[in-house]
């Protein structure tokens, strides 16, 4: 049987493929025949564009999830300032609903705190097929509206004093999802919480202890 080349991998990442096409791109352009030289430069072009618009991409990416950090630290304060106005209001005109709903608040009974979140559970951090970025995976938590995640580079992996928000913190309490590391190629430490409206959890216990590249 005939040996022949193959096409492209379909499961190869883009990154894979961008490295394929500059290589055979620049190899073809040195052949002697000149339709291979011409599909050459047919590849080189496509993978210059290709690359171009991956690295558009990955700069939206990062713009987004650096945007996902602010606007979950804006949520949080809102939260905690609306909060504390409700409160002061409850403790100036206490009972009185028609005050209250005249300042736009929800009116409810009273009822039982809702409790923190309990610890998180089943944490865990892959490679990513996308260059440059973390698969994160853990269980549901019951009481949890979402989940923030905090990474660090530190041994000191139960000091929390030494971890920082990951990118982004924020993730629906039904599923994980893709993380860009701060820093690839270091060892990094995750642990994760959940939060509600009574605050933070506690936290998980610490996973990873490998390099994202």
């Amino acid at each position: 049987m005939t040996e022949k080349a193959i096409h492209l991998d379909p499961h190869f990442t883009l990154g894979e493929k961008i490295d394929k096409g500059a290589l055979a791109g620049a190899k073809f352009q040195l052949d002697g025949n000149a339709e291979i030289k011409s599909k050459g430069a047919d590849i080189a072009t496509a993978t210059q564009e290709a690359s171009d618009a991956n690295t558009h991409v990955e700069s939206l990416k990062s713009q987004l999830a650096a945007a996902e950090v602010i606007k979950a630290a804006k949520e949080a304060t809102l939260d905690t300032v609306y909060n504390g106005g409700v409160d002061k209001a409850n403790e100036v005109y206490p009972g009185k609903v028609d005050i209250l709903k005249g300042l736009s608040l929800t009116m409810a009974k009273d009822h039982k705190p809702r409790p923190l979140c309990e610890k998180g559970t089943g944490g865990s951090m892959v490679q990513s097929g996308h260059s440059g970025k973390g698969n994160f995976h853990c269980n549901k938590l019951e009481n949890a509206k979402d989940f923030r995640l905090m990474e660090t580079t530190d041994p000191a992996t139960l000091d929390e004093t030494k971890y920082y928000a990951a990118n982004p913190v924020s993730f629906d309490n039904s599923r994980g999802g893709e993380v860009t590391p701060k820093t690839l190629g270091t060892i990094t430490w995750w642990r994760f919480y959940g939060h509600n409206a009574a605050g933070d959890g506690i936290w998980s216990d610490p996973f990873g202890g490998f390099p994202i590249y």
